[in-house]
């Protein structure tokens, strides 16, 4: 599809499309000098949530743009820059932006903007517009925010902390250019039903009819192994076979004869948390995620223990670890080597439910499922990944998981999730 069709199936689209999508965000950075404003960034996204009056930050030699707009409205803005290479922002008219069209392929899924469904950005360099002088008057005026540098104003007025280091924007795409950001609503992913030995994937388009030469390249994870193919995709829907022990999936949509990606997925059920609205389970056991690892032993998302003595640290320095790495899942019942020896403790859930609730901070909710192997009782405790990290064993510290061990987190991994959270905590995450 080359850039002309790209635009036409826009128009075609937006033209019956709802706000209930959203709406169109456009913020911008704009410097000012003695020859007028000059653009410095630009970025204008489809994200759902709902408008808000616009807001601009007017520092003198720096302007902090942000306004929301409908959908539609949106649209026709790109269009006018598309067709007359113009932007107006509240009056500030920009001239001689013309748009490159970016098509994500398979290759390249990960790179740049990573969202879950893949979106097509189209991009424009400005000549190149020297920041004003970096000092820390520069963004101090009144009663307006207070930014030490034009990389924190960015980082902050972008929403772009994903794209920060610790001391510099990683990422230069955001500086002279504009960047648009346009979601394609071709085809996505709808459901995952997962069941003993299959999987069935379900499809949902905007159109009457799906995309051409669309194909569904798929690969799974099994008992060390792999295994991968591609299927072709009909409104229906597809089956993959697969083995009863799933370590891992990964499904990607896309175009067979161009490489144009339009949704792909990742799956894992030990870092699954059973809130994901698209991924269902029709059979749901963890004893085949315990054949899949008792070969391996102790791993990154997998801990063994006979017991669980009264006060046990470990058992709650595994937790701790688990809630601030990728989650895992605790079978007791099990030697250190992976030998069932099973567990009969009927107050062992209690237990473990009083033991996090009473040491852990902040709060874990652990999922607690009993099951059996070789008929021996094993009891399996899984730990999700947390969103409110770092988690603490309170009257130690907080722990993180590297390979089957855990460590007590540095200062420095300590540091970097509470600037982490500070950064985001301004705007909050971008959802596309």
């Amino acid at each position: 599809m080359d850039e002309k069709e790209y635009f036409e199936m826009f128009e075609n689209y937006w033209k019956n499309v709802s706000d209930d999508y959203g709406c169109c965000r456009v913020q911008a950075i704009i410097f000012r000098d003695n020859e007028g404003q000059k653009l410095y960034s630009i970025y204008i996204d489809f994200p759902f949530e709902e408008l808000h009056e616009e807001n601009i930050l007017d520092y003198g030699k720096v302007i902090l743009f942000k306004k929301h707009y409908s959908v539609k409205t949106g649209f026709e803005l790109i269009d006018k820059i598309h067709k007359e290479k113009t932007i107006d922002l509240n009056g500030m008219k920009f001239e001689d932006i013309t748009l490159s069209l970016y098509l994500q392929n398979y290759s390249s899924i990960k790179n740049v903007l990573d969202y879950k469904w893949p979106i097509h950005y189209l991009s424009h360099s400005f000549p190149n517009v020297h920041p004003p002088n970096r000092d820390h008057h520069l963004f101090s005026k009144g009663n307006l925010p207070y930014y030490s540098s034009l990389d924190s104003a960015m980082i902050d007025w972008l929403d772009l902390f994903e794209y920060y280091d610790g001391y510099r924007l990683r990422n230069d795409l955001f500086r002279n250019n504009l960047i648009i950001c346009l979601p394609n609503y071709k085809v996505k992913i709808d459901k995952i039903i997962i069941d003993k030995d299959r999987i069935f994937v379900k499809f949902l388009s905007k159109y009457k009819e799906l995309p051409d030469n669309l194909i569904c390249r798929y690969e799974y994870e099994y008992d060390s192994k792999f295994d991968r193919g591609n299927l072709d995709v009909n409104d229906k829907g597809i089956i993959i076979d697969t083995k009863e022990n799933l370590n891992k999936l990964s499904i990607c949509l896309i175009n067979e004869k161009t490489d144009e990606v339009y949704d792909w997925y990742e799956f894992s059920p030990i870092r699954f948390s059973g809130k994901d609205d698209i991924v269902e389970y029709k059979y749901k056991s963890y004893e085949h995620i315990f054949d899949s690892y008792i070969e391996k032993c102790e791993s990154k998302n997998v801990e063994f223990k006979q017991t669980l003595p009264k006060n046990d640290k470990e058992f709650l320095e595994t937790v701790s670890a688990f809630a601030n790495t990728e989650g895992g899942i605790i079978f007791f019942g099990v030697d250190d080597n992976g030998g069932i020896v099973g567990i009969y403790d009927k107050e062992l859930e209690g237990r473990v439910i009083n033991m996090i609730s009473d040491k852990l901070d902040p709060r874990i909710d652990p999922e607690i499922k009993p099951f059996e192997k070789e008929g021996k009782s094993l009891v399996a405790v899984k730990i999700n990944e947390g969103t409110n990290k770092p988690y603490f064993v309170r009257g130690d510290t907080a722990y993180i998981r590297t390979g089957s061990t855990d460590r007590k987190m540095s200062r420095t991994e300590l540091d970097e999730i509470y600037n982490s959270k500070q950064g985001k905590s301004l705007y909050g995450g971008r959802h596309i």
